[in-house]
């Protein structure tokens, strides 16, 4: 699915309306990631690590598959070490495990063999943009694009990249191919939907963008940051108590997200429901003892009991 701000080292400062929608973006290292969808050669081999995954079984029984993933996917290439197919599989469970690096590098060792390897090209192309890579995972999508016009994972990713690089100001149409390429991704696809939402509240049109969250939640229910992404749309159109609902419901589905409880204090706060605020931001004080925003939120309601 999301959630797209590249927050690395030289970022440029964002625009007022992208900080505004910047909680509600995927970012390389972020475990939620919209568009994280792998190829591999082997059935065996494939292991989506998801925040839907995470939330529906143990997280350490999920690690020990990934782990069970990679030592296999290990043993297979010492039994072949020159078979391209098994080192893209290797580097698709380095990539479920987090080593990001390391997976890049079995993709480009698979593709020194063959290099015309369509799973490993979408894999390095992926990986480059799990790292904050974004030229170049743009430039390995670019290429594949004629030759795969209908892909819809070519166009997801490519929207997802437009979008980040709107985000930090690096291309001035950016916006607009994100929005070119996320509506080509296909109407089955929440990442993709999730993604044109945040293009149409970047450009300002939110019944467009609270349409496209929708269709995403109808696609992926139990998705924290969708519902975030409609809150914030209800709260910009001014709809305070479908605002609440979406940020509460958003809350019930990631309770550890700071950023989705701040942006409900300061909605509680507005409406004067102090209690509800000084309720909300307690539970995460401790969590954000540096956090000078959500402190004066608690401040000020506690001021105002």
């Amino acid at each position: 699915m999301l959630n797209l701000v590249d927050e690395s080292r030289g970022q440029k400062e964002l625009t007022k309306s992208a900080r505004e929608v910047s909680s509600l973006l995927s970012t390389p290292g972020n475990p939620f990631v919209p568009s994280s969808r792998f190829v591999s050669d082997s059935a065996l081999a494939t292991l989506d690590w998801t925040e839907e995954a995470k939330r529906g079984v143990d997280q350490n029984f999920v690690l020990q598959i990934i782990t069970q993933h990679l030592h296999s996917a290990e043993r297979a290439l010492q039994k072949a070490p020159d078979s391209p197919f098994l080192m893209n599989n290797l580097g698709l469970s380095c990539l479920n495990a987090g080593k990001i690096e390391e997976a890049i590098g079995y993709f480009e060792n698979a593709l020194e063999i063959k290099n015309d390897l369509i799973s490993a090209k979408l894999n390095l192309a992926k990986a480059h943009l799990l790292k904050g890579e974004l030229e170049a995972a743009l430039a390995i999508y670019t290429d594949l694009l004629p030759k795969y016009p209908k892909r819809a994972l070519i166009h997801e990713s490519l929207g997802e990249i437009f979008l980040r690089l709107a985000l930090t100001e690096k291309i001035g149409d950016s916006l607009a191919k994100a929005e070119h390429h996320l509506k080509r991704a296909g109407e089955g696809n929440p990442s993709a939907l999730n993604n044109l939402g945040i293009v149409y509240m970047l450009l300002g049109n939110l019944r467009s963008a609270l349409s496209s969250f929708k269709k995403a939640l109808v696609l992926e229910p139990r998705a924290a940051k969708i519902q975030s992404n409609i809150a914030l749309c209800y709260v910009k159109l001014k709809n305070y108590d479908k605002g609440v609902r979406h940020f509460t419901a958003s809350l019930s589905l990631d309770r550890q997200n700071v950023g989705t409880a701040k942006a409900l204090g300061r909605l509680h706060l507005s409406l004067r429901a102090y209690q509800s605020t000084v309720e909300l931001l307690r539970e995460y004080e401790k969590y954000a003892k540096e956090d000078t925003q959500l402190l004066e939120s608690l401040g000020e309601a506690l001021f105002c009991l």
